[in-house]
C-alpha cells in the first residue's frame, strides 16, 4: 500500500487492485488498522480520482467540479454516500474472504446503488457490436455508477474467489490475484512485500546473533 503521508495529491495513490470497485475499497490507507489513513476527503478528490483509475476524463471531471461549486450541498450528499458505498464494498469482499458470508446491511447499500446507477444504463451501438453504457451528464454521482457494475460483476462472477486481502498487518488493501498459481500475497512486492522480507531478513539475523552466545 502507498506509505505516503503527503493525502493532499489523490493520483499519488497506487491503484493496484486489478479490479476497479477494489481500487476504490483502497482508497484508504492501513484499512485494516484502527486509524485508517482518508484519501478522498471531499467531492473534490473523489472526481480527481475517478480521472485517475480511468472512470470519467479530465474534461468531466472539470464539468464536474464546476457542478459541484454550484450544487454544494448535493455534492457533499454524493461524497457522503460514495464513501457509505466503498466501506460496504470493502466490508462484502472481506467477509467472503475470511467468513463466507456478509452482512445484509451492506449488501443493501449495494443494492440501493445498483438500483440508482442501472437507471441510466442502455444498450448502444457505436460500431459492429453493441455495449452497455452509462447515459448520464449531469448526474454529481456518474463517477460510482462504473464501480458499482465492477462490485456487482466481480460478486457474481467465479473471480470473486481470486479476491485477497494483502497480508501485510494492517494494510487491509484489497486485489484480484490474476497469478497462475493463485499465489500472490501482498499489494504490491514493492511496497509491503519488501517490508514482509525485510522484517524476516531481520528476525533470522537476530536468530543467528543470539544462537551465537
Amino acid at each position: 500500500m502507498d506509505m505516503s503521508k503527503d493525502r493532499s495529491d489523490i493520483t499519488r495513490l497506487t491503484v493496484l487492485g486489478e479490479s476497479l470497485c477494489l481500487d476504490f475499497a483502497n482508497t484508504v490507507g492501513w484499512h485494516a488498522s484502527s486509524e485508517p489513513q482518508e484519501w478522498i476527503s471531499d467531492y473534490g478528490q473523489l472526481a480527481k480520482w475517478s480521472v485517475h483509475a480511468g472512470v470519467i476524463t479530465e474534461e468531466k471531471k472539470n464539468e464536474l467540479l464546476i457542478q459541484s461549486i454550484q450544487f454544494a450541498d448535493e455534492a457533499n450528499q454524493v461524497y457522503t454516500e460514495a464513501i457509505e458505498l466503498r466501506e460496504a464494498i470493502y466490508r462484502i469482499f472481506k467477509d467472503e474472504i475470511y467468513k463466507g458470508e456478509i452482512n445484509r446491511e451492506d449488501l443493501a447499500v449495494l443494492n440501493r446503488w445498483i438500483k440508482r446507477s442501472f437507471s441510466y444504463l442502455e444498450i448502444i451501438k457505436p460500431s459492429a457490436s453493441y455495449r452497455l453504457s452509462f447515459n448520464g451528464t449531469k448526474e454529481l454521482d456518474q463517477m460510482i455508477w462504473p464501480i458499482v457494475q465492477s462490485a456487482m460483476d466481480l460478486l457474481t462472477s467465479e473471480d470473486k474467489k481470486r479476491v485477497k486481502q494483502c497480508e501485510g498487518g494492517t494494510c487491509g488493501w484489497l486485489f484480484l490475484d490474476t497469478s497462475r498459481n493463485k499465489s500472490r500475497r501482498w499489494c504490491s512486492m514493492e511496497d509491503c512485500g519488501n517490508r514482509a522480507k525485510a522484517k524476516r531478513h531481520y528476525n533470522r539475523k537476530k536468530h543467528e546473533n543470539l544462537t551465537k552466545h
